[in-house]
């Protein structure tokens, strides 16, 4: 691709960023800001992810401000280094590609998948640039900033396999790394949490139908498709693209193809610079199309997620009616109300609402002493559906709530319960 139509491309995609849906992912608000406040991951909130995303987050909002905007440049800009060492390393058509293919998996909105993306790369470009040590670094990065990478290390330890002396060189890099992540989760007091609440403790798997299997996984019939790509990085790249993708197991999601996606761009760049094979190419370009311009309607000007009118709206309401020190508790709604709002939760711990935390023993106990405790101004409730994980409904915690709060406003689905 020439330099003039990357810069054209370019363009494009700057005019069409505005328009496409952002996904607000509360998590990415409500941890960073819980973390400024001084509470520690796993003790003071739980959460099953690695801890160095939030913990980045958590330093760019403090330069930054927290804010919507501030998580959209920061998104963005983890998509832009991803494309930026693709076009180094690779190519500029396969960065083109690149970007095409993280928007229509769900990459507009920043997640534990789209941050583990440029590392995993990154490594992958130390070691065949035979930096073995570094490499080993990243890798540890990279696994505590979602636990998904370790799906990698077989393959890592497969290229490194024949030659004794870079294997220890790369493992060396990958044991210093974790001792000393290890030794910093020790000195907080919360190794033995992390190993609990990120290790043990999991959620419920959600699969694909055989329909959505084969859907997501359409793009990625160039596995089986010849390359201009050297037929030993070749075979990297394949391994590389299969195994970034086992991330979206056992919980089924698109944005869990992230780390695939910069292997899969390679990958069919390679196959489309190649000559003739004209048939295929028509064939594969239709399967391409068909998948992005479905996935494109779905986000092109459509509202974000996770920034809906009403809950704009609960947000606002929550600012008018609390003061600097007030505490708020939020039930089935979303937690960056937390963030937005800058008060504190009532509960600490605090657990996320899902099911696989709340009716572990004497949680819902616990839960019910912090806010007798803290007495919130406002607890924030969203209304109960008739399925899904919104149906949810602590019986403890609600049994509490009945008793001691009375409903003082209702704000599309969410009921504000008040003293």
């Amino acid at each position: 691709m020439s330099k003039r139509l990357l810069i054209f491309c370019l363009l494009l995609f700057l005019i069409l960023l505005p328009h496409l849906s952002f996904i607000y992912w509360p998590e990415m608000l409500s941890r960073p800001f819980l973390i400024l406040h001084g509470w520690l991951p796993y003790r003071d909130f739980v959460m099953e992810h690695a801890p160095l995303l939030p913990v980045i987050l958590a330093g760019w909002f403090r330069l930054f401000g927290l804010g919507f905007i501030q998580l959209q440049i920061f998104t963005w800009g983890i998509i832009a280094v991803t494309a930026v060492i693709i076009n180094k390393y690779f190519s500029r058509f396969a960065a083109f590609i690149y970007l095409l293919l993280v928007f229509a998996y769900q990459g507009n909105g920043l997640w534990f998948d789209l941050a583990l993306t440029p590392l995993l790369l990154i490594c992958f470009i130390l070691m065949e640039k035979k930096k073995y040590f570094p490499a080993g670094v990243v890798f540890v990065l990279a696994f505590f900033t979602k636990q998904t990478a370790i799906w990698l290390l077989p393959a890592f330890l497969y290229f490194l396999y024949q030659n004794h002396r870079t294997l220890k060189i790369f493992v060396s890099g990958i044991a210093l790394a974790g001792i000393l992540v290890v030794l910093m989760l020790a000195s907080f007091g919360i190794f033995d949490e992390f190993l609990k609440w990120a290790v043990s403790i999991r959620a419920p798997a959600i699969w694909p139908t055989p329909a959505q299997f084969i859907y997501a996984f359409s793009p990625f019939i160039v596995l089986f498709l010849p390359s201009t790509v050297n037929s030993k990085l070749l075979t990297k790249i394949k391994m590389m693209a299969i195994l970034s993708a086992l991330g979206v197991f056992p919980r089924w999601e698109l944005l869990h193809f992230q780390p695939a996606l910069p292997y899969l761009a390679i990958l069919l760049a390679g196959f489309f610079i190649l000559p003739n094979k004209n048939l295929t190419k028509s064939l594969l370009t239709i399967i391409l199309c068909g998948f992005l311009i479905r996935q494109y309607a779905q986000i092109i000007n459509q509202p974000d997620r996770f920034r809906e009118p009403e809950f704009l709206q609960t947000l606002n309401y929550v600012k008018n009616n609390t003061g600097e020190l007030d505490r708020i508790f939020v039930l089935n709604t979303w937690e960056s109300l937390y963030a937005l709002s800058h008060c504190l939760p009532a509960s600490r711990p605090l657990y996320p609402y899902l099911p696989w935390y709340l009716d572990l023993p004497s949680v819902q106990e616990s839960v019910i002493s912090n806010l007798v405790f803290s007495q919130p101004k406002l607890i924030i409730v969203g209304e109960t559906e008739l399925s899904g994980l919104g149906s949810y409904l602590p019986r403890q915690l609600n049994s509490y709530l009945e008793q001691n709060y009375r409903k003082t406003a209702k704000i599309g689905s969410n009921y504000v319960w008040e003293k």
